[in-house]
């Protein structure tokens, strides 16, 4: 006798089951009282509860992530790992690409006006840019002779600096040949570069504590700022290209905020206790900032205050970029993992754990939909960012 009628009846009756428990969520803008619900149940004694309930949460998919993400503790074991579960099924879905190419870990990275194409740099010395629509490498610049430690493009998009370990400054043009033009030779490594707002002055952050301004017509350096005890390792420049901010190293560990025509240290912002790898402005008034302490830092750049401490990576923050908007942030660590912060709220919204080492470079496309990361693994990443729910966007 064949038991098939007997499993196709069980199943139907258990899918009607569910289906009869399925709570009314709306998939578009879900009631955060209702998402806690279901992560609630995914602990229930009920079979058929948690099942349902898994199945409501996965098809919220990215909008559930930041709930799921308050549990990586808890006493119930089943919820747990139904959590955990759920967490990288979502994680999983957010990978639009991975690409591959360089020789070594990539140490930086930058989005072209339009956000189509980025370009790379990095320990193997070379700078390579990539189309963002597939992944594919488009071209690779070759010149310097040591790891490339910096990039910065021009804001009319047309051509890009580059420099690290060779203290050599280039310049290359991106819709010319491969060849670029020797700006200057530096007297120390170069690790960030920065151009003004009007693209005239290209300002290099070094390992002696300089911030060297050079002409992009002549090469030649016309004025040296000062200000760190040790290494400048990041430049940032404010939405209304008035004021700079840079971070420094461990022998100084603070972050300027500098008037961008003279370099004049307005505000030092004081509370990271080892190296500054990374800053970023919200707006024209506050500041994140990021380094070897493992703590992002949200700061009030007129008081020179921290309104706000980001606590969660386990290793250094290397990894920083603030979305157009100001409302969000990705870090990213030698933990590996990436997170998006809600700034407003200080929430962690969600992590991105398939890189395989540490993380060196993050940005938001212009949209804020994106992002694109890569690290010492090699790789270059991009990512579809959560949705927002309708009624947090106006909070």
């Amino acid at each position: 006798m064949s038991h098939r009628p007997l499993i196709l009846a069980w199943m139907a009756f258990v899918s009607a089951s569910l289906f009869a428990q399925a709570p009314a969520v709306d998939y578009d803008d879900p009631d955060p009282k209702m998402i806690e619900r279901l992560v609630a149940d995914l602990g229930s004694d009920d079979f058929r509860q948690r099942e349902t309930s898994m199945a409501a949460l996965r098809q919220l998919g990215d909008l559930a992530a930041p709930f799921l993400l308050r549990h990586p503790n808890s006493t119930d074991a089943e919820l747990r790992r139904r959590a955990h579960d759920l967490l990288i099924e979502i994680e999983k879905r957010g990978q639009v690409f991975c690409a591959t190419g360089h020789e070594k870990g990539i140490v930086t990275l930058a989005l072209l006006p339009g956000d189509q194409k980025v370009l790379t740099a990095s320990e193997d010395r070379t700078i390579r840019l990539w189309d963002l629509a597939d992944g594919k490498q488009l071209r690779q610049f070759d010149g310097h002779t040591k790891e490339v430690w910096a990039l910065a493009v021009a804001p009319n998009g047309r051509r890009f600096a580059s420099s690290g370990q060779d203290c050599v400054v280039r310049l290359w043009n991106l819709d010319g040949g491969l060849r670029s033009h020797e700006l200057a030779t530096l007297p120390h490594y170069v690790r960030c570069l920065l151009f003004s707002a009007d693209g005239q002055r290209l300002l290099a952050g070094t390992f002696d504590g300089n911030i060297y301004v050079l002409d992009v017509h002549s090469g030649k350096t016309t004025a040296t700022w000062p200000g760190h005890k040790d290494a400048v390792l990041c430049l940032t420049i404010t939405p209304d290209g008035s004021k700079i901010l840079s971070g420094g190293g461990l022998r100084d560990a603070s972050v300027c905020v500098r008037d961008a025509k003279t370099g004049a240290v307005l505000q030092r912002l004081v509370g990271h206790r080892e190296h500054v790898w990374a800053v970023a402005f919200v707006d024209n008034q506050h500041a994140v900032s990021a380094g070897y302490d493992n703590i992002v830092r949200l700061w009030d750049i007129k008081t020179g205050k921290v309104e706000r401490e980001f606590k969660g990576h386990d290793n250094g923050v290397y990894g920083l970029a603030v979305s157009g908007d100001g409302k969000r942030m990705l870090t990213g660590g030698y933990d590996k993992i990436i997170r998006l912060w809600n700034l407003a709220s200080g929430e962690e919204r969600r992590r991105f754990m398939q890189h395989a080492d540490g993380i060196n470079a993050l940005a938001f496309t212009s949209n804020g939909r994106y992002a694109v990361s890569a690290g010492n693994d090699r790789t270059l990443r991009m990512w579809q960012l959560p949705r927002m729910r309708k009624g947090a966007r106006t909070k």
